[in-house]
């Protein structure tokens, strides 16, 4: 949610108030796929709003991670072909990994199911195919989790383009990323800086996806897409690897601080480039408060100004926070099930 003084704000509703019939809906029965960070939080969460919401099923390659959540073995499907039977009004993929997650997405919104989705990898390979598939079905899409964590980077950016003309992005996009480098900049060992980040919740037992620079790839290719109207034409990364954290290091200027930044330019002949790097950023830079595992997203339009957007990034709940956010608004609009009183 958008908090007083910013340029940004969270949109409930553009109607005229009015006196309507009264009407109460059952709680949305959820499949929820995956049961891991990001999956975990939401199934506590659910679980939490039962006058809203009934999780009827989850899909996990493991019992062990559903055992650990304290979920009835019964209530878990480690196979795919036992999850059409069940009865469900949406589907929430916290699965890593595009596969099998871009194949089941595809077969429920085939099926005319409603699908949130926190899944980076799918939504940036296959977000295109997979919007025009909805679209077909009239069904809905979500995956503002994809991007931000809490902060609403997506829909302020479609906003943006909407109402004018975006010239560039400027963001943090991974909150593990701008953890491990503060704690770099303090001295602190890239591996020891990581373990903190781990044992804080801010960063997976595999974070190569996020030191890898690919993380943040995958989100600016989501953002751009919606700010531009178009998929990136190039693409280049650097990641924290320790030979270039090193050689970052040691190129220090007093004032400066070292973070992973994204950018997304339209150049010469309407051709959109985007890189993900290791910047020094003064304290003139628009980024440079960002701090600990938060985001942000700068948004530069043809007028000169720049609207920015920030959030916590890294972690559980920010994450699970936003595919929250995503199942209610559903349920506002009223395309998930309802029955009058």
């Amino acid at each position: 949610m958008a908090a007083l003084g910013t340029a940004y704000e969270s949109h409930v509703g553009f109607s005229t108030t009015a006196l309507a019939e009264v009407l109460t809906r059952p709680p949305t029965r959820v499949l929820l796929l995956g049961l891991g960070t990001v999956g975990g939080g939401v199934y506590r969460r659910l679980a939490a709003l039962p006058e809203n919401f009934r999780v009827v099923g989850v899909f996990v390659r493991s019992r062990a991670r559903a055992r650990q959540e304290g979920l009835v073995q019964e209530f878990v499907e480690t196979d795919e072909s036992a999850l059409p039977p069940l009865e469900f009004d949406v589907v929430v993929d916290a699965l890593p990994g595009f596969e099998p997650s871009a194949r089941l997405v595809t077969a429920f919104l085939t099926r005319r199911i409603h699908v949130v989705t926190a899944n980076k990898a799918v939504i940036a390979q296959a977000g295109p195919t997979l919007s025009q598939l909805a679209s077909r079905h009239q069904v809905s899409l979500r995956y503002s989790a994809t991007v931000g964590g809490r902060a609403p980077m997506i829909e302020t950016v479609r906003r943006l383009a909407a109402n004018g003309e975006i010239t560039s992005l400027t963001a943090i996009l991974s909150g593990t990323c701008n953890y491990v480098l503060e704690r770099c900049d303090a001295d602190v060992r890239l591996l020891d800086a990581l373990r903190e980040a781990q044992a804080l919740g801010y960063a997976e037992a595999d974070a190569s996806e996020d030191l890898s620079g690919r993380d943040t790839a995958r989100k600016l290719r989501v953002l751009a897409r919606h700010a531009f109207g178009r998929e990136v034409d190039a693409l280049t990364i650097e990641g924290i690897e320790d030979d270039a954290l090193e050689r970052h290091l040691s190129d220090v200027s007093a004032g400066q601080t070292l973070r992973l930044i994204g950018t997304a330019t339209e150049v010469s002949l309407g051709r959109l480039e985007a890189h993900v790097r290791l910047e020094w950023i003064g304290a003139d830079h628009v980024l440079s408060r960002i701090g600990r595992e938060w985001n942000a997203l700068a948004i530069t339009l043809a007028s000169g100004e720049t609207i920015v957007v920030t959030g916590r990034g890294a972690g559980r709940w920010p994450t699970t926070e936003a595919v929250i956010a995503d199942l209610f608004e559903l349920r506002r609009e009223g395309q998930l099930r309802m029955k009058e009183k």
